[in-house]
């Protein structure tokens, strides 16, 4: 029980009040916007924007620029994501995508994200710790791998590619050690969440997949 205590209540002692319910609810709303891409509807981006911009105002008032210039681009992510999933919509549907493995050409710009991010996120962290990048603490470097990560599955979400799934349980498996490191443990509890939620979105998507790909056209 202390434990627990150590882990979840204390960091959250200096914290205004509002603050941990700030960041308690655009957890739950990350949640569902888990919720909605298990289901393939558009409003995963919808709430995604409304999560990322109450991160941007926590981080900035925690005063973690790096962090916030990433999740600025995770809202500019989630307006063009679902603008372009509005575009594939399923025949007779206004919300439900249809879905697709990623193409060969979308494999080489998703590996050209992961590189480019991967090299400019350490910058961002050193600006905001404020230290040169030699004297960055290791779960920096961990951070910097996972956002990549994340950016990554994000790209591959919007073209409504299978691959994504695979990432996100590479990254929310390690984030959940991450946040514990960090005394985010809200934020830990959330991306457990995301974790049993991607998993079951994994095997829904796969066997919705199949099928699409088992429907013959009619001669």
């Amino acid at each position: 029980m202390n434990y627990l205590y150590e882990w979840l209540i204390r960091p959250y002692h200096n914290y205004d009040v509002y603050m941990v319910y700030l960041e308690a609810i655009a957890a739950s709303i990350g949640v569902a916007s888990v919720i909605c891409a298990y289901k393939r509807s558009v409003f995963v981006y919808i709430f995604g924007f409304i999560s990322a911009l109450i991160y941007i105002y926590l981080l900035y008032s925690w005063e973690l620029f790096g962090d916030m210039i990433l999740n600025c681009y995770f809202l500019l992510a989630n307006v063009a994501g679902f603008f372009v999933w509005l575009k594939h919509l399923e025949k007779n549907s206004k919300t439900i995508i249809n879905i697709k493995r990623a193409a060969s050409s979308e494999k080489k710009k998703a590996l050209l994200i992961f590189i480019l991010t991967i090299s400019i996120t350490p910058f961002l962290y050193a600006y905001q710790k404020d230290a040169a990048i030699s004297n960055l603490p290791a779960y920096s470097y961990v951070d910097c791998f996972l956002t990549a990560t994340c950016f990554t599955a994000l790209y591959f979400q919007i073209t409504r590619s299978i691959n994504a799934w695979y990432l996100w349980i590479t990254a929310d498996t390690l984030y959940i050690p991450l946040f514990i490191y960090k005394g985010a443990g809200i934020t830990a509890i959330q991306y457990t969440i995301f974790l049993t939620l991607v998993c079951f979105t994994l095997r829904k998507w796969q066997i919705i997949l199949k099928e699409q790909e088992n429907i013959k056209v009619p001669n």
